[in-house]
């Protein structure tokens, strides 16, 4: 069975995704859930994106409420796409790959190496 244009666009975000933790080194297989639900947000959100762009990149649009007034909103495929965005720098930060997520995994590890280290001495001192 082959696989969709989908499946293989999302296959490839995984591997650019594990590649790019890989060179930060903040890639664990225990982190494979993680990064094949950021890679099908991001295969969402480039579909939508180019629909959007297609469809004229219409951001605001007008509308009328129960009272007869008429405002001004966001269309719903544009506020899909920046929740869509939204999700996907919130993966980007939880697996290490935007400067904030980075410095958070590195201070982590930082504190687990100093609490090793303590437990270390007090198991011989103790």
């Amino acid at each position: 069975m082959s696989m969709s244009p989908e499946q293989k666009e999302v296959n490839k975000i995984i591997k650019n995704t594990i590649k790019e933790m890989q060179e930060v080194n903040t890639y664990k297989p225990q982190f494979d859930a993680t990064v094949k639900i950021y890679a099908e947000t991001q295969q969402i959100y480039n579909r939508a994106y180019k629909d959007f762009i297609i469809s004229g990149g219409k951001m605001m649009e007008e509308y009328t409420n129960n009272s007869g007034f008429t405002n001004i909103r966001k269309t719903a495929t544009y506020l899909a796409i920046e929740n869509l965005r939204s999700d996907l720098v919130n993966y980007r930060n939880i697996l290490g790959l935007t400067p904030l997520g980075l410095k958070k995994i590195n201070d982590e590890m930082k504190a687990k190496k100093k609490t090793s280290k303590l437990t270390q001495v007090m198991s011989k001192n103790g």
